[in-house]
């Protein structure tokens, strides 16, 4: 983009709602099992049996950029396109305008405060790309990650079987500002691989990293296994019964699995909503033969009953062969040449 309009479309950009987390959740009828860990003969016969029984699926979770975001990078962008250096004196206390007017709009000020705070948390090489005037054409990129860094916090207490282990993962995103020098690439391979590379600053810049967005979702074993670290996955093995002839399974409870395997099961869906919650339909009105009479304690006692009928459900435990991951992602902002 070289143009005032064209600096309009990253507005849309920003404000457009992004998918998040889309190559790792794709809905799965078969779990994949990891191969850093010996599978136990009980559980690939389950894994057989129950295979075609549901289908695993998340949502489509979406996201737009943090407002101040798009502000931040047209400032960026105006700045390396034009050499009037209005972002760099708009929002200074010492600037006067014309007839000695200072120039004191909010909306610039913070733009020019977010772009101070950008320059500050780049590195050398960086700052030097967004100097004033020095590119011939930008480019905006969002790039997401295609595995999972998954961790097993430490816990004061494990939660009540059947309640599954919290397991969290942090996936960072990266917004690359392209600074164009020349003419435009005919391969972005290459540029590619240098956005991957470069330096970031976190979001917010200069503080604390705070969560672009938090979701659950469901991903394989192998997907959850392959971003784990050694101590990690030591840990998995252990809470998934493969970590020795005397580990027992504390997280998938093959028992509650059983009933999925009978022959007049259908197919249903398991989506991270439902798993460890329970769920329970609108209730029309009290059964017709309750009597309570103005007895509080019978009264309760029938309100319980009625609840815990065929209707309710108790809520699933996590699908053998998957793992139940909360994700903050974050997001990060770096720049590159070309």
């Amino acid at each position: 983009m070289s143009t005032a309009a064209d600096l309009r479309a990253v507005a849309a950009f920003a404000g457009a709602p992004h998918r998040v987390l889309a190559p790792i959740t794709t809905p799965s009828l078969v779990a994949q099992l990891t191969t850093r860990l010996a599978t136990p003969a009980p559980l690939a016969e389950l894994l057989g049996a129950l295979g075609g029984r549901f289908v695993v699926t998340n949502p489509c979770a979406t996201a737009r950029l943090p407002s101040p975001i798009g502000p931040l990078v047209r400032s960026a962008l105006r700045r390396v396109l034009f050499e009037d250096g209005a972002a760099e004196r708009l929002g200074d206390p010492s600037f006067v305008g014309p007839r000695g007017l200072t120039l004191g709009d909010a909306r610039d000020a913070a733009d020019a405060r977010r772009l101070r705070a950008l320059l500050a948390a780049l590195d050398d090489g960086a700052r030097a790309a967004l100097a004033p005037g020095r590119a011939a054409w930008t480019a905006v990129a969002l790039y997401e990650p295609r595995t999972l860094a998954v961790s097993i916090p430490d816990l004061p207490a494990a939660p009540v079987a059947p309640s599954p282990r919290p397991i969290a993962a942090t996936p960072r995103y990266r917004l690359v500002l392209v600074v164009g020098r020349g003419a435009h690439p005919t391969d972005w391979a290459a540029l590619d691989e240098a956005a991957c590379a470069a330096t970031a600053a976190a979001w917010p810049f200069g503080e604390e990293p705070l969560p672009w967005f938090v979701v659950r979702v469901l991903v394989s074993d192998a997907t959850a296994a392959a971003g784990m670290d050694a101590s990690s996955l030591a840990q998995w093995a252990a809470l998934t019964g493969r970590a020795g002839p005397t580990s027992r399974d504390r997280y998938w409870f093959p028992e509650t699995w059983e009933r999925f395997r009978e022959p007049q099961r259908s197919v249903g869906h398991v989506t991270p909503a439902v798993v460890a919650r329970s769920r329970r339909g609108t209730p029309s009105g009290p059964p017709a033969h309750a009597s309570y009479e103005g007895d509080p304690y019978a009264e309760a006692v029938g309100n319980a009953a009625y609840a815990l009928n065929p209707a309710a459900e108790r809520g699933v435990t996590v699908p053998p062969g998957y793992c139940l991951v909360d994700c903050a992602g974050t997001l990060e902002v770096a720049v590159v040449t070309a």
